[in-house]
C-alpha cells in the first residue's frame, strides 16, 4: 500500500505508485497489524482504497500522451532502480533518434539545462 500511495521523490516510489496514481486516486484507510493474521506476517497490512478515474479525468491526466508511449517511457525510467533517470531512458532515446548519440547527448543537455529531467 505505501508503494502504491508514494510521493515522488522518495524509495519507495516506482512504477506501481506511477500506475496506480495515473489511473486512480489511491487511499490508505487505517492500517491492519500482523495480530489480526494467522500465521502472523512479518509485515504491517493497510486497507487500500482505489477511486478510478473516469474517461474524461483520465484524458485530461494523460495531456494527449499515448498510453503505450507513457508505458515505455516509465518503464525504462524504473528499469534500474540504482540508475538516475538520464541513464534509464538513454535506451529508449537512442531508438527514438535512430541511435544517434550525439543527438541523444543533446536533449539530454536541453532537458537538463531547463530542468525537466533529473541528472
Amino acid at each position: 500500500a505505501q508503494r502504491i500511495v508514494a510521493p515522488t521523490r522518495c524509495k519507495d516510489y516506482g512504477i506501481l505508485s506511477v500506475v496506480f496514481q495515473l489511473y486512480t486516486t489511491p487511499k490508505i484507510h487505517f492500517k491492519i497489524p500482523p495480530t489480526v493474521f494467522y500465521p502472523q506476517p512479518k509485515v504491517d497490512s493497510a486497507l487500500l482504497g482505489l477511486l478510478f478515474l473516469g474517461p474524461t479525468s483520465l484524458r485530461r491526466r494523460l495531456a494527449g500522451v499515448s498510453p503505450a508511449h507513457l508505458r515505455s517511457v516509465v518503464t525504462a525510467a524504473f528499469q534500474q532502480r540504482r540508475k538516475t533517470v538520464r541513464n534509464g531512458l538513454k535506451k529508449l532515446a537512442l531508438e527514438v533518434y535512430g541511435g544517434d548519440a550525439e543527438r541523444v547527448k543533446e536533449f539530454f543537455e536541453r532537458s537538463a539545462g531547463e530542468g525537466d529531467l533529473p541528472p
